[in-house]
């Protein structure tokens, strides 16, 4: 079998990103992934993925698959799973380089807000990358996303944008189909899709006016994909009331907002008082000391 060979390679591994319930090792072909599966679950996927993949959407296929769990009474089973790899790198990572869990000095403040800076700056690229991407990939993406909401035994997690791939050649690829029967209407798909591209991060105050602009190119690209499709032409009348959503309504509960990161020093001020106030309440603890 194919996967022992995988699964010997990724016991010498570090993980290379969790799941809710899985652990995933990438190779640069395929994604081995361990976690508790159930076996129909596992025939659904291999079964429709593939379908989904001849029609031309970039979805992974299920090559093989094995339980550790050999008590097959039981539902959900430990095991392990072999796929393709969908083109790309995920959308949006939230929070690429971690923070200090309630720092307790200067130095650590100041390391956190070097870290938040950097993020703030991959947020921004991002933004940037999917603002030059062609609108034929728009398109795509939002038709793929349509059919899935409506698919009988798959569905998409738009909960984590980074559940969603881009490729700058390929487009817009899916990385987390459940085989769940959860049918989206048009409405909702639309507003996956826009949280999506839009992603959640800080921005650098000088850089806002590029960030606005960057958004109004996003935002327009998707209103010309939800013209041309007949099901989603009527949901925004204008561009304006579009970006009116997605900048004043619906998304701040998503955490879309475009919040410009403080200056190093009132960031840095700011969390020395927050350590003076923990020390007088003695909550500073040396095991507070953590990573996120």
């Amino acid at each position: 079998m194919e996967i022992e060979k995988y699964i010997e390679e990724a016991s010498s591994m570090p993980v290379s990103a969790h799941g809710e319930n899985s652990e995933c090792y990438l190779f640069p072909d395929v994604a081995l992934l361990h976690g508790a599966y159930y076996e129909e679950h596992l025939k659904i996927m291999q079964r429709e993925n593939e379908k989904l993949w001849n029609r031309g959407m970039m979805v992974p296929c299920v090559i093989e698959y094995c339980f550790t769990d050999e008590n097959s009474n039981q539902k959900y089973r430990e095991g392990w799973l072999l796929e393709t790899r969908v083109k790309g790198k995920p959308l949006h990572q939230t929070c690429p380089f971690p923070l200090i869990f309630r720092p307790t000095t200067r130095e650590e403040v100041v390391y956190n807000y070097e870290k938040e800076a950097h993020n703030a700056m991959i947020y921004e690229r991002e933004l940037e990358k999917l603002a030059t991407a062609p609108q034929v990939h728009y398109d795509k993406f939002l038709s793929d996303m349509l059919e899935l909401g409506q698919h009988e035994s798959l569905c998409y997690d738009a909960t984590y944008a980074s559940n969603f791939q881009y490729d700058s050649k390929e487009g817009f690829g899916f990385v987390d189909l459940t085989p769940r029967h959860v049918i989206d209407t048009p409405d909702v798909v639309c507003y996956s899709y826009l949280k999506v591209l839009l992603g959640k991060g800080n921005i650098l105050k000088e850089d806002r006016e590029f960030v606005e602009a960057w958004i109004d190119q996003i935002l327009m690209k998707c209103w010309i994909a939800m013209q041309k499709n007949p099901i989603l032409n009527n949901v925004y009348r204008n561009i304006d009331e579009l970006k009116e959503d997605c900048y004043y309504r619906q998304f701040r509960k998503l955490g879309f907002l475009l919040t410009p990161l403080s200056s190093m020093e009132d960031y840095v001020n700011r969390g020395e008082r927050v350590i003076e106030t923990l020390k007088k309440m003695n909550l500073i603890k040396e095991e507070d000391k953590k990573v996120l």
